[in-house]
C-alpha cells in the first residue's frame, strides 16, 4: 500500500509518482507472465492515523455509516474493501484491468507497542 500516492477516493487510486516508472516495468513483466499483483492490506494503519469510534468500526467490519466514493457511487462499509479497490483502480488506470490481485498479508495488531495506537485483546 506504500506505493500508492492517491488513495482517496478509491476510484481515483494512483501509484506514487516516484514509483511509477519502476512499477510500469514490473507490471509489464507480471502481465506477460500471468502473475498476480500481491498486496498487504492492513486497515489498522488507517485507524492509527484517523482515530475515532467510527473509524474503528469501519476498520473492524462493524456497523458504521460507510464511506461514499462519489466518482464510482460505491459506498464502502470497511477499510479492507477500500484498500483492495484502490489497488484495482490503480491497476486499471495503468492498463492492467485483467491482472489478478491477491491479498498476501492482512491482520490487526493484538498487543500494544509504543508505536501502535488502539490495539488490545478486545
Amino acid at each position: 500500500m506504500a506505493v500508492l500516492g492517491q488513495f482517496s477516493p478509491p476510484s481515483s487510486g494512483a501509484f506514487h509518482v516516484s514509483f511509477v516508472d519502476a512499477l510500469k516495468d514490473l507490471l509489464k513483466f507480471q502481465s506477460a507472465h500471468g502473475s498476480p499483483f500481491m498486496i498487504n492490506a492492513f486497515p489498522f494503519y488507517y485507524y492509527e492515523n484517523n482515530r475515532s469510534p467510527e473509524t474503528l468500526a469501519f476498520c473492524l467490519f462493524q456497523p458504521n455509516s460507510g464511506q461514499l466514493d462519489l466518482k464510482s457511487n460505491i459506498t464502502y462499509m470497511n477499510m479492507f474493501d477500500v484498500e483492495v479497490d484502490v489497488v484495482r483502480s490503480t491497476l486499471n488506470a495503468m492498463g492492467y484491468k485483467d491482472m489478478e490481485i491477491i491479498v498476501a498479508h492482512t491482520g490487526w495488531p493484538y498487543e500494544h507497542s509504543s508505536n501502535e495506537v488502539g490495539p488490545s485483546l478486545e
